[in-house]
C-alpha cells in the first residue's frame, strides 16, 4: 500500500514509519518511494500466518513528533490444492504504480504507462483461485524471464497476464519438469486497452484508467487478462520460460492440481 505523509507545518524532517497490531505471522516493511513523503508499505504473511481481517496501527514519527492511522488489512488463505509461486526474483517490470505519483521506470509498457497499483490491490481473487500481486511502485512484473516453479505435481498453471504495444499473438510459453522434458503453449494475448478475447483467454481484472509517467491518471477501460495452462500432472514442475517479448507481461503465477 501507498502511504503519503505530509507535514502539518514547515519541511518534512525525516520520517520513520512502523505499524502494531499486526496478526500473527505478518510483517511491516516501510521504504520511501519518493522525495515527496510517499512510501510503500510492505505487508508479509507466512505459510502460519492467521486468516481473516484484522485493524493495524501504522505510525509516522519525526523527531518529537508522531501521527498514527489504522489500516484494514486481510490475510487471505489460498485454496486447498493451489500453490502461488513467488515472482519477485525474476521481477523486471514495473508494472504498476502509485497514482499520481511520476515514475521513470518505463512503466508496464516501456512508454510511461502503468496499472493503477491502488486497482489492482495486494491479490486477487479470481474464480476462487488466489493470485498474488507485487508491490506498486517498483519492480512487480516479469517479461521475457524464466521463472522458478515451487517443485510439486500440478494439472494447471494460471497466469495474469497482458500484451502491451499492440495484441500478441501466437505466443510460446515452455514449462520444463524435473525429468528434462517440456510442456510447450502457445497463447495469443490482447492489449491490455483492446481485449480480442482470444481462445483461453478471460478479461480477469478490469480498469477504470491507467497511471501515466507524469503523474496524472488516463481514465480508460483496460484489463488484466486470465489464462489457464494444462500441464502433465504426472511430472514434477521446475520452471517455466516466458515469451521473449517485452511487450507479452506477466503478473502473478497459481499452480492448481484442479483442472
Amino acid at each position: 500500500m501507498a502511504i503519503t505523509v505530509t507535514p502539518v507545518s514547515g519541511a518534512l524532517g525525516t520520517v520513520t514509519l512502523s505499524a502494531t497490531g499486526l496478526p500473527s505471522g505478518v510483517t511491516a516493511a516501510f521504504s520511501p518511494l519518493a522525495s515527496t513523503g510517499v512510501f510503500l508499505g510492505t505487508f508479509s504473511a507466512s505459510a502460519s500466518a492467521a486468516v481473516g481481517g484484522s485493524k493495524v496501527t501504522v505510525t509516522a514519527t519525526s523527531g518529537n513528533y508522531s501521527h498514527s492511522a489504522i489500516v484494514s488489512l486481510t490475510v487471505l488463505a489460498p485454496a486447498s490444492g493451489t500453490s502461488v509461486v513467488d515472482l519477485s526474483p525474476s521481477y523486471n517490470v514495473s508494472g504498476s504504480a502509485v497514482d499520481y505519483l511520476t515514475f521513470t521506470s518505463g512503466g508496464l509498457d516501456g512508454g510511461g504507462r502503468s496499472y493503477s497499483g491502488e486497482q489492482l490491490g495486494a491479490s486477487q481473487n479470481v474464480g476462487g483461485v488466489i493470485y498474488a500481486l507485487g508491490p506498486m511502485g517498483v519492480a512487480d512484473a516479469v517479461s521475457s524471464q524464466t521463472v522458478t516453479l515451487p517443485a510439486g505435481k500440478f494439472a494447471t498453471l494460471k497466469v495474469l497476464a497482458t500484451g502491451v504495444n499492440g495484441n500478441q499473438t501466437g505466443q510460446t510459453f515452455t514449462v520444463t519438469y524435473t525429468d528434462g522434458t517440456t510442456s510447450t503453449i502457445t497463447q495469443s494475448l490482447s492489449d491490455w486497452c483492446t481485449p480480442q478475447n482470444y481462445t483461453g483467454e478471460i478479461k480477469a481484472v478490469p480498469g477504470v484508467y491507467r497511471d501515466s509517467s507524469v503523474g496524472t491518471l488516463d481514465v480508460r477501460a483496460l484489463y488484466l487478462y486470465g489464462y489457464s495452462f494444462s500441464l502433465n500432472s504426472a511430472k514434477t514442475v521446475k520452471s517455466i520460460a516466458l515469451p521473449q517479448n517485452r511487450n507479452v507481461v506477466v503478473l502473478a503465477i497459481t499452480l492448481s492440481t484442479h483442472s
